[in-house]
């Protein structure tokens, strides 16, 4: 059923009213139930519609017999004098709320309004946290209308232990005076807390007051909660203290845009979000204000209109501690003075990355220790600053072993302890790696891509040798114009060492997983089919000719057009270089595309 599809259940097949959860028998068990509020108790004429509509959620969601339910609140001003409660979980075995939608007819048609004295109740909807405290909840739905806390509802939508709701096609307005926001996210107890809950898109939240700094909320979304929450397409305007706070972490935040306000983005706790494409327009203090490790800002804007930089502004992106593990690229802070536009209270950390932003006179990558920032090596060490780097690299390592362990690359990055980035574009990352091909990626400990060009590893130590028990995840692929056999390759670059899963030559073994898809683009409309094989692959030390595939696996043919599932898949063991021979025999000669991933236990 779509949101807007109220027909499907129509308004006039229902009883005036719930009587003890008993539902016409016509209409329920059938999926998404419609209700109008309207035929349910709610006046829609200025008095408290709330006992109305919470009643007709209590009904619903006490009733066995239906599975989800619409509200649907229709144009006009729906005053609500206390929280509508969303249904929640009271216990994960006996008992699962139902997801329950609260649809409008329109952002600028349907219209709940906060009514009563200032900051009298918590929120006009809200989702309490279960008792006792359990994991689960339902996916709840909010859209299509404007929220009005009318300064009397300290939150438009406060959503605590609350599990994959989504809130979008909204307007929020006017959360009370404090510390409140238009939307709180938020949990209670150590480990069941809110989490993937969805803002956005089209929302727009607002702190009142107009012009009038005094009448704003102190912020516009609040994000007090870890784990995957998403917010994208979202507008915050007006907030004393920060438009948005994140205080969870391992959020990400993607196209959002604030202005009017002190800090536009705050992340105020131990570990950080992602950071994408966000826009900070006019902020008076920060940008971005940052205090937890993990943070990945990349290719936000930070601006004033018409370069206007406030007096008190301090910084388009403010470090508060040495935070770890973070990259800061790509952002724009065009207005603001180079002294200004990336700010550190103290050092920049070794294990942060701080490149790409035009004009900020902190850049790890191009001054590695450039303004407040300082690399760290072990006083024991021989070999303190190693070998040269390539060129364009970036080296945070705080030590090495070996004069080699370092960027030497072009266009390179190692980071943590020991690592080797030798390769153009090759990364390292953690405790003694080695990437030695072209755009390739070990990370963890004593990993090792063994040569091969885009293949990314990582590892937890090792028997011997560096790679000798590690994952291993690889792309290959071929473009076809016969229907001759073909062997894909990585980047579709020819059958060449580097171009291949080679086993190394020693007695080792790899245990490979193959996902081959294939589409036609010419000739056609896009037929497509997918296989999959796992098989079990071993070398030995006498050279490649040794390379054998162990017992007869056979692969499964996946979904797909007709056409497309006559073509012949084949897993073979290659002696030119021990490697593992994904093959294609197509359909028909017009131009397919063959992509394969090959993910491999190895050991060695």
């Amino acid at each position: 059923m779509g949101i807007l599809d109220f027909n499907r259940v129509p308004d006039k097949a229902l009883p005036a009213r719930l009587q003890d959860a008993a539902l016409n028998a016509t209409y329920v068990g059938k999926g998404d139930v419609t209700f109008n509020v309207k035929d349910h108790g709610a006046l829609m004429n200025g008095t408290d519609d709330q006992p109305a509509i919470q009643a007709l959620i209590n009904a619903i969601n006490s009733d066995p017999s239906i599975k989800t339910a619409t509200i649907y609140i229709p144009a006009g001003e729906c005053a609500v004098g206390a929280p509508i409660d969303l249904p929640n979980t009271t216990s994960p075995t006996t008992f699962m709320a139902k997801p329950i939608r609260i649809i409008g007819a329109g952002r600028s048609l349907t219209k709940l309004k906060a009514i009563g004295s200032p900051a009298s109740f918590d929120a006009v909807i809200r989702h309490l946290p279960p008792t006792p405290l359990v994991t689960g909840g339902a996916p709840h739905e909010i859209a299509h209308m404007t929220i009005d806390s009318n300064k009397v509802a300290k939150r438009n939508i406060d959503l605590i232990n609350a599990h994959a709701v989504r809130v979008h096609s909204l307007y929020g307005l006017n959360p009370a005076l404090g510390a409140y926001s238009n939307i709180r996210i938020t949990g209670q107890g150590t480990d069941y807390l809110s989490w993937e809950n969805v803002i956005g898109p089209m929302v727009r939240l607002e702190g009142g007051g107009g012009t009038d700094a005094a009448q704003w909320s102190d912020h516009n979304l609040e994000v007090l909660s870890t784990d995957n929450h998403i917010l994208s397409s979202v507008i915050l305007v007006r907030a004393k203290v920060a438009n948005g706070v994140d205080q969870g972490g391992n959020n990400f935040w993607t196209g959002v845009h604030a202005f009017y306000g002190a800090t536009h983005f705050w992340q105020k706790g131990s570990f950080g979000s992602f950071w994408d494409h966000c826009e900070a327009d006019g902020p008076e203090v920060h940008g971005f204000r940052l205090e937890g490790n993990n943070n990945k800002l990349i290719g936000n804007h930070i601006f004033h209109p018409n370069s206007a930089v406030p007096a008190g502004f301090v910084a388009g992106i403010y470090l508060q501690y040495p935070i770890l593990n973070s990259v800061i690229m790509g952002n724009t802070i065009p207005d603001a003075p180079a002294a200004k536009k990336i700010v550190s209270a103290t050092r920049v950390d070794a294990t942060t990355t701080v490149t790409g932003n035009p004009g900020s006179l902190i850049d790890t990558g191009t001054n590695p220790q450039g303004t407040n920032f300082s690399v760290q090596y072990g006083d024991a060490l021989t070999t303190i600053n190693g070998s040269a780097r390539g060129a364009g690299a970036v080296d945070l390592q705080f030590g090495r072993n070996t004069v080699s362990q370092v960027a030497s690359g072009a266009q390179s990055f190692v980071q943590g302890y020991g690592n080797t980035a030798s390769a153009v574009n090759s990364v390292a990352m953690g405790s003694l790696n080695t990437s030695n091909a072209f755009v390739s990626e070990a990370t963890g400990a004593r990993a090792h891509t063994r040569g091969t060009n885009a293949k990314r590893v990582r590892a937890a130590g090792r028997f011997a040798v560096d790679g000798d028990q590690q994952k291993g995840e690889h792309i290959v692929s071929a473009l076809t114009t016969s229907t001759a056999k073909t062997q894909l390759t990585i980047a579709n670059g020819g059958v060449a060492s580097a171009n291949v899963v080679a086993l190394p030559s020693s007695t080792s073994t790899y245990l490979a997983t193959i996902k081959l898809v294939g589409i036609k683009k010419t000739g056609s409309n896009g037929e497509a089919a997918y296989w999959t094989i796992t098989a079990l692959f071993r070398r030995l030390a006498s050279g490649a000719s040794s390379i054998v595939k162990l017992g007869s696996p056979t692969w499964t043919a996946g979904q797909g057009d007709a056409l497309a599932l006559t073509a012949v898949p084949d897993l073979t063991a290659e002696t030119l270089y021990g490697h593992i021979g994904v093959h294609v025999t197509p359909p028909d000669s017009d131009e397919w595309h063959w992509v394969a991933t090959i993910d491999t236990v190895e050991v060695a």
